[in-house]
Order: C-alpha cells, then sequence, then structure tokens
C-alpha cells in the first residue's frame, strides 16, 4: 500500500478471512507557504533526499508547501514510532516544523574548532 494523503479511521471491521476493512474520512492538507524560520528545513530536507536518492520517490517536490516538507521530514528522519505519529497527526503545518526544528538547530549544529 501506498499512502495519498491523511485520513482519519472511524471504524474498523475484520472479516472471517481476515482482510481488515476501514471506514475513513480524508483530511485535508494543513499547509501553506514555508515561514521564513523553516527555510533550513526545506534546505536540510533537500540534501537529505538528493544524497538519499528519495527525490523520485517523493516527486514532485513541493518545497514551498509546509505541510509536505514537515510530513517528508516526520516520515524520512529516525525519530522514535510514537513522536513520528504525533508530528503526522498534527493539523497545523507550522507547529509541526515548530517541533522538527527542534531537532536540527541553526548553524547546523556545527562548532569551529
Amino acid at each position: 500500500a501506498r499512502g495519498a494523503g491523511r485520513f482519519r479511521v472511524r471504524a474498523t471491521e475484520v472479516r472471517q478471512d481476515q482482510l481488515l476493512l476501514a471506514e475513513v474520512d480524508e483530511l485535508a492538507e494543513p499547509g501553506g507557504p514555508i515561514a521564513e524560520r523553516h527555510r533550513r528545513l526545506v534546505d536540510t530536507l533537500r540534501r537529505v533526499l538528493a544524497k538519499t536518492g528519495a527525490e523520485t520517490y517523493f516527486s514532485p517536490p513541493r518545497w514551498d508547501d509546509s505541510a509536505w516538507v514537515g510530513g517528508r521530514l516526520a516520515e524520512l528522519f529516525p525519530l522514535p514510532l510514537g513522536l513520528k505519529q504525533a508530528l503526522l497527526e498534527m493539523d497545523d503545518a507550522g507547529a509541526r516544523l515548530d517541533a522538527l526544528a527542534e531537532f536540527f538547530p541553526a548553524g547546523g549544529g556545527r562548532r569551529n574548532p
């Protein structure tokens, strides 16, 4: 299965043959333009996708969409599953990027010798 959008599960049923069925509501993407304070996260995501070759998997990229950038960062980075889920469930894309920014210190965490 490949996810195409956000959804909320309303009800589930396991059939006798063990097939799991669900009633879902599609959720709107909570996106918008990238705030200036989040530009470094876009740069981080660009570097990661270029190094891993994943840019073709996430095509076409939406670099100016806060929901898209936050979703890809939450998906790709090795975060605890509970945190990943909480980030992806957030309805406010700006707040999601604010939370993710805590993992990426300004200046890239580099120190001058």
